[in-house]
């Protein structure tokens, strides 16, 4: 017996290393992560690790119970203790899901609104584009592990901030022109776009090219065969063109327009003008139909005035999602005539239309608002990073806590197979007690803690805003901001302080392991 139980015991150990490591690997790609700005599709993919890690953390606790039980002869099967486990890491998996999505539908307008704004605060100090007063001036600040775990958290405390909208209105929109420039693909991605789209039009144009440019000898040539014909017509009547006879006019005009002629129905059969010119705007028509351009487009024109006709410019700004009134060349000299001619422009137009959803009011992101899907977007970003920090932090103390358990355990077995029944009973009973120890000591020492940003003024200003809303004689709503800012303060200590050692086991015991996230160069 004593036999199974070190051998179960060993085995719990070893799931439980495997665990740490991939936890502890995990948790520094994640504060990569949401310490670095995170887009939505990040967050949502290192989300799904995290609640992966968490089910398997809860997991290891069942299968060390059922195990314990199965090595005392009263325990159940193999297949039920693997479908305990797996049931368990499912569970787990989706109620933190659930847990995320409760908080971020049931979120209010007035949050999502403030969320959109802080986190595009947060961009900016990640970019260096914005600094913080009463924090450290260390422009390396924000790339160390402290600051990662301090931008990580910033989104959530700054939603107390005071008068965030006017501490932030001026770089509010050079802010938004960078992330508008990084979804575009920079000035060379728009570029590749950009040549892309005149590609398309050289293929348009050369279809438009293939018919000829009219000729003006062909033209008048036309003319005179069809006003000749008309001539000839009246002449069979014993007319010309100004003996008609008034009441004969209209039946004149009907013969000539079946003729081919596009004259007006008040045309005077001796307006020779008119008749001409009636004739070239057939003939330029027939044109442009050979040549399959645009109804509105003349023919013959240069390739670059093809590219400035209005028709062309729409369809370009549609495929290029310019704004309307924004002129395109045909082509542009350098890459600095390409970025002062068409890629600062777009950029700051479409960003003033964007600044108009950051400063729209709490309303329209409402359930149903136009905003609504940007709220709800910006309200995981603010809400996802400090809950998948807590359970990694969590999980990872807890299972160390456990580790010490299981030697403790594993100790007091060996000891009784060697005859030290002092020592078996010692270690014995000293398991729960040091699990206790353990994780209580490193959450007090966390909580009594601090790093250059946890001790800095902007850091006590905003803990002490986030943790004060509450009217002073609600107690039980007093405890609750202590513990919110009692968390916050042992996230971002602890993960300061652990990232070193993480993210040398993921790069070193790991190899490099990315968890699905390919950091960028921002």
């Amino acid at each position: 017996m004593q036999d199974i139980k070190l051998r179960n015991t060993l085995l719990v150990i070893g799931l439980t290393i495997g665990y740490l490591i991939l936890e502890l690997g995990f948790n520094a790609r994640l504060l990569d992560i949401v310490g670095g700005a995170a887009t939505t599709r990040e967050v949502h993919d290192i989300e799904v690790f995290g609640r992966t890690l968490s089910g398997i953390a809860a997991a290891l606790v069942v299968f060390q119970l059922m195990l314990g039980r199965r090595a005392a002869g009263s325990g159940p099967a193999w297949w039920k203790i693997l479908a305990a486990v797996l049931a368990t890491v499912v569970v787990v998996y989706f109620s933190i899901k659930g847990l995320v999505e409760y908080l971020v539908t049931t979120s209010t307008p007035q949050f999502r609104q403030m969320a959109t704004n802080t986190t595009l605060v947060q961009r900016g100090l990640v970019e260096g584009k914005i600094r913080l007063a009463g924090i450290d001036d260390d422009p390396t600040l924000f790339a160390a592990p402290e600051g990662k775990a301090f931008l990580a958290v910033f989104p959530l405390l700054a939603l107390s901030v005071q008068q965030l909208e006017e501490k932030t209105r001026d770089v509010k929109l050079e802010l938004i022109e960078d992330a508008v420039s990084r979804q575009l693909g920079g000035n060379a991605g728009y570029f590749n776009a950009y040549k892309k789209a005149m590609e398309d039009v050289r293929k348009q144009y050369a279809s438009y090219s293939r018919v000829a440019a009219p000729s003006e000898d062909d033209l008048e040539s036309r003319q005179d065969k069809a006003w000749n014909d008309y001539l000839e017509s009246l002449s069979r009547r014993g007319w010309t063109p100004e003996t008609v006879p008034p009441g004969a006019q209209q039946s004149v005009v009907r013969a000539v327009q079946k003729k081919g002629v596009p004259v007006p129905a008040n045309w005077h059969p001796a307006d020779e003008y008119t008749f001409r010119a009636s004739v070239k705007s057939r003939y330029e028509a027939s044109m442009r139909k050979a040549s399959r351009g645009a109804p509105s487009i003349p023919p013959g024109l240069s390739f670059p005035a093809f590219v400035a006709h209005p028709t062309v410019q729409g369809k370009l700004r549609t495929a290029l999602e310019v704004p309307a009134g924004t002129r395109i060349a045909s082509q542009y000299g350098t890459a600095e005539d390409f970025s002062k001619g068409l890629f600062k422009p777009v950029i700051k137009a479409i960003a003033r239309n964007e600044l108009k959803k950051y400063d729209a009011p709490p309303e329209k992101y409402a359930q149903g608002g136009p905003l609504m899907e940007m709220g709800l977007d910006a309200a995981r970003a603010v809400i996802v990073p400090p809950i998948a920090l807590f359970f990694s932090l969590l999980g990872a103390i807890g299972h160390f806590g456990k580790l010490i358990f299981l030697s403790l355990k594993a100790g007091a077995a060996v000891a009784g197979r060697m005859r030290l029944p002092r020592a078996e009973k010692l270690l014995g009973h000293a398991g729960f007690p040091m699990l206790a120890i353990v994780v209580c000591s490193i959450w007090l020492a966390l909580s009594n803690i601090d790093n250059r940003v946890t001790s800095s003024e902007l850091y006590k200003t905003m803990i002490g805003w986030a943790t004060t809303t509450a009217a002073q004689d609600d107690a039980a709503q007093q405890w609750k901001n202590r513990i919110f800012g009692n968390v916050i303060h042992v996230v971002s200590v602890g993960q300061g302080y652990g990232y070193p050692m993480n993210e040398w086991i993921r790069t070193q015991i790991l190899q490099g392991f990315d968890y699905g996230y390919a950091q960028p160069n921002r």
